[in-house]
C-alpha cells in the first residue's frame, strides 16, 4: 500500500461565559479528512491492484456547566461528535465502484460534583454514553449501543505536604467504525451482539 495524498484540516472554537457563579465553557470543532490508498500487486510497486479514495467530515461540540450548590460545585457535562466517512473503491483498471457512505455518532450526557469530605473532598461522577450507525455504506444495519460510565475520587490531606488520593471508575470505548465495517480475510461477519469494551480502572496516589 502507498498513500500518496493525504490531507488533514481541523478548525477548533472555544468560548467560555460567567454569568457570576454559574459558568458555561463551550467547544466547537469540524473536522475534513482526505486521503488516497494505492494497493499494489507486490513490493515492486508497478502493478495497481486497486486504489481507495477516502473523504471524512466530523463535526462535534461540548459543553461543561459549572453550577455553586453551597460548599458543593456541580458540572453537568454533554459531547456529541457525528462523523461521516465517503469511500469510492477503484478496480486495476481504475474504474470507480459505488460510492460508500458511513456515519458515526458519539454522545456522552453526564454529570460530576464535588463534595467537602471533613478536612478532604470527595468527586462522583455518573454518564451515559452512547454511539449509533446511521448509515452502514453497502454493510449490514447495526443496531445503537450504550453504556453507563462511573466515576469516584477522594482526597485527603495528611498534614504537611502529604495528601492522599483514592480514585475509581469505569470508562467505555465503542467500536470504532472500521472495527465494525472492515474487512477480516476479505469477508465482513456482522457481529450484533458486539458490546462497547468496558475497563475497570482504580488508583492510589500519595
Amino acid at each position: 500500500w502507498r498513500y500518496p495524498d493525504i490531507d488533514l484540516t481541523q478548525l477548533t472554537v472555544n468560548a467560555r461565559a460567567d454569568f457570576g457563579g454559574p459558568e458555561l465553557r463551550l467547544t466547537g470543532w469540524r473536522q475534513w479528512f482526505d486521503q488516497e490508498i494505492i494497493q499494489y500487486r507486490d513490493v515492486t510497486y508497478t502493478s495497481v491492484r486497486a486504489r481507495e479514495d477516502d473523504r471524512d467530515d466530523t463535526l462535534g461540540g461540548r459543553a461543561v456547566l459549572k453550577l455553586p450548590a453551597g460548599k458543593c460545585e456541580l458540572r453537568l457535562v454533554a459531547n456529541g461528535q457525528t462523523s461521516r466517512h465517503r469511500q469510492v473503491d477503484s478496480d486495476a483498471a481504475g474504474v470507480p465502484g459505488p460510492r460508500l457512505t458511513y456515519r458515526q455518532t458519539l454522545v456522552s450526557l453526564g454529570g460530576e460534583a464535588d463534595v467537602p469530605l471533613g478536612t478532604g473532598a470527595a468527586s462522583f461522577g455518573l454518564a451515559w454514553d452512547r454511539s449509533a450507525n446511521p448509515r452502514t455504506g453497502d454493510k449490514p444495519a447495526q443496531s445503537a449501543r450504550d453504556a453507563l460510565a462511573l466515576s469516584a475520587a477522594v482526597r485527603q490531606p495528611l498534614g504537611g505536604v502529604l495528601t492522599l488520593t483514592a480514585s475509581a471508575g469505569r470508562r467505555n470505548r465503542f467500536p470504532s467504525a472500521r472495527e465494525l465495517f472492515g474487512e477480516a480475510l476479505g469477508r465482513f461477519l456482522a457481529n450484533p451482539a458486539l458490546k462497547p469494551e468496558q475497563s475497570w480502572t482504580g488508583d492510589v496516589e500519595l
